[in-house]
């Protein structure tokens, strides 16, 4: 089984890798691409962030971190409004 390679160019910038979701030619670095073993994900970043899954998992891991806080935050000071 051969694996397709993907669009690359070159130019000034170096090397450019398309991203299969919107077409566009990106840098192959860590700025436009999350990278797995050095290697490029196929998506680049903003693609990948706007994902409607991606967005739901993060506003899930967004709330439950507000939640983790204030519920710290009442652990650290149960008898507030009785002593202070």
């Amino acid at each position: 089984m051969t694996k397709l390679r993907r669009a690359s160019i070159e130019t000034e910038l170096g090397t450019e890798l398309q991203c299969t979701q919107c077409k566009e030619f990106w840098p192959a670095d860590g700025d436009f691409f999350f990278l797995s073993r050095g290697i490029p994900h196929s998506w680049c970043k903003a693609c990948y962030q706007n994902h409607p899954k991606v967005a739901e998992r993060k506003r899930r891991w967004v709330e439950k971190q507000r939640a983790n806080r204030a519920a710290a935050k009442t652990d650290d000071h149960p008898n507030q409004r009785d002593g202070a």
